[in-house]
């Protein structure tokens, strides 16, 4: 994993965010390679932060029952 997608990722937990294998409900984080997907918890849909070396490359919301973009 990358090291500003672990950071990130470490962020949100100690926000207050839980780490899962897969984000389906609000409150969740996942960190994978070099993509944090995010369902904060006042948020309708998860978003996908996809990242180029430091910089959010592109960002997606995506469905909770595919986990594909929305």
């Amino acid at each position: 994993m990358k090291s500003n997608v672990r950071e990130l990722s470490r962020w949100l937990v100690e926000s207050g965010m839980h780490a899962t294998p897969a984000v389906e409900l609000p409150a969740r984080v996942l960190g994978r390679g070099g993509i944090v997907d995010i369902f904060a918890p006042d948020w309708y849909d998860p978003c996908a932060a996809e990242f180029f070396g430091d910089r959010i490359e592109s960002l997606r919301s995506f469905e909770v029952a595919t986990q594909r973009q929305a």
